[in-house]
């Protein structure tokens, strides 16, 4: 399977990378620790190719393997700095008879010795020769967000990137990068550029001092101040060095999945490269992207709760001899809206964003409007009717349970542009979660409420309007205080 298929048919998708030994000694070893990690069923394992060839019969051979043996699609890489034409075509012819369909077309490191070949100079060029042949390959190759140590500089970079693509290039996979800001400000670049080519970002777990000084000296890559702390913390100890890589790059992982739904920027998927001593599996990477989003949704429903809490705190001071069935829909109730309106803020930011930009500053005034509306009118309508002298139920009427419904939750039309990047499923799910979440709450709120209404006797519909003008007063406070 191509991977431009995969990515038609998911989004999120995750991948391998492992070195091929350059001696046949290592091959069974080498190939043993391939199989393994294709039992984490990555969506595919691309499989490097050393300097000058040295290593293709082998990547050839273990890219095979992988694929026959495990059924994880295989990527061949391929390099032609210092090869003839003659001997690319019959890498190429090799690549074809061995079923391989996926192929990174990559110029290739400079050799040792300085000797290059005359046949080739530009990764273009061989991506060209792949698509001569006529075999329906899916083409990938490599890409910079720090710039090509060679080029003189970003512009000059993605005028060569242009070129690849319009030579027939498929994907893009990112140089190792340790800052997931500088691949977000690429993306940016190169989009405005008119290349739409997918990118696919490249992690690779520093797990040693050593491995990080061939890093820089490979890719001069630009190492943040808290990966610079990391590095002098655990840098001498091996097991805790591994350890804290190996976190580093899951957290990478996590921030650049919690992004990867932008359209046409990229597509999720990530090159684990540690040789062949990869730790990070793919189950522990989704399983870190699902704890983050539960974890998201989770607060932001206790956030976007807070406010339904205090008016289901008012009703059970409103209502204290107020029936479960009734506590139970006056929190179903709230958890509804805060359900409906992440949801809408989701649409509105998808498809009507300018408009719904405009109408988002006079949200907090609606909201304020009717808290001010309802806890008046139950203030006034407890003076008016000398509350106090007896203990009659006061119970919110259904039109007062939705105007509440909506004033405690139409702020929550702003978490649109907190979940824009989701999918619909995704957005879905999070707003199911805060619903949960705030039904939880409120029916706590409904339950306390009561509590202190039993003490307070007629008194307490007087304190839960007050609160609701509270709230109120509260919500264009923060507007005011923000702007």
């Amino acid at each position: 399977m191509k991977i431009t298929d995969m990515l038609t048919a998911s989004k999120q998708m995750l991948s391998f990378e492992v070195f091929p030994p350059k001696t046949e000694t290592v091959f069974e070893s080498v190939s043993e620790a391939a199989l393994k990690i294709a039992t984490l069923h990555p969506s595919f394992i691309s499989v490097t190719y050393g300097a000058g060839g040295g290593t293709s019969q082998y990547t050839l051979d273990l890219a095979r393997r992988i694929r026959e043996t495990t059924g994880v699609e295989a990527m061949a890489h391929l390099t032609c700095v210092s090869s003839t034409r003659e001997t690319i075509h019959e890498r190429i012819e090799e690549i074809h008879a061995a079923g391989i369909s996926n192929v990174m077309a990559l110029r290739g490191d400079l050799p040792k010795d300085g000797v290059l070949g005359t046949d080739y100079h530009h990764a273009c060029e061989l991506i060209a020769e792949l698509r001569a042949t006529g075999y329906d390959f899916c083409i990938g190759s490599a890409c910079y967000p720090e710039v090509h140590p060679e080029s003189k500089n970003q512009k000059a970079d993605i005028a060569a990137l242009r070129l690849k693509a319009e030579a027939g290039c498929d994907f893009f996979t990112t140089q190792m990068f340790f800052d997931n800001h500088l691949l977000f400000n690429f993306l940016y670049k190169i989009r405005e550029a008119g290349i739409s080519v997918p990118v696919f970002p490249g992690i690779m777990p520093i797990t040693s001092k050593k491995q990080i000084e061939q890093v820089l000296r490979l890719s001069n890559a630009y190492l943040p101040q808290r990966f610079r702390s990391l590095m002098d913390r655990y840098g001498d100890s091996e097991p805790a060095m591994r350890q804290a890589g190996i976190i580093y790059a899951t957290e990478q992982i996590i921030d650049l999945y919690a992004n990867g739904e932008l359209p046409k920027q990229f597509s999720g998927i990530f090159q684990i490269s540690s040789g062949c001593r990869c730790e990070l599996s793919a189950a522990a990477a989704r399983g870190g992207v699902m704890f983050s989003f539960l974890l998201n949704s989770i607060l932001l429903g206790i956030g976007l709760a807070m406010d339904a809490f205090s008016v289901s705190l008012a009703n059970g001071l409103h209502d204290p001899k107020m029936p479960a069935g009734r506590m139970s829909l006056i929190a179903g109730t709230f958890a509804f809206f805060q359900f409906l309106m992440p949801v809408l803020g989701w649409v509105c930011v998808r498809f009507f964003v300018e408009t719904f930009t405009f109408l988002q500053a006079y949200i907090p005034f609606a909201a304020a409007g009717l808290l001010f509306l309802i806890g008046g009118k139950m203030v006034l309508e407890a003076i008016r009717n000398g509350e106090g002298e007896d203990n009659d139920v006061h119970t919110v009427s259904a039109g007062a349970l939705l105007i509440q419904g909506i004033a405690t939750s139409i702020d929550a039309l702003s978490v649109g542009f907190t979940i824009a990047d989701y999918t619909p499923v995704m957005a879905v799910s999070s707003a199911l979660i805060i619903a949960v979440v705030t039904f939880i709450i409120c029916l706590a709120g409904v339950k306390l409420g009561q509590h202190f209404g039993m003490r307070l006797s007629g008194k307490a519909t007087i304190l839960g309007g007050c609160i609701l003008i509270f709230i109120g007063i509260r919500i264009l406070l923060d507007f005011f205080r923000a702007g």
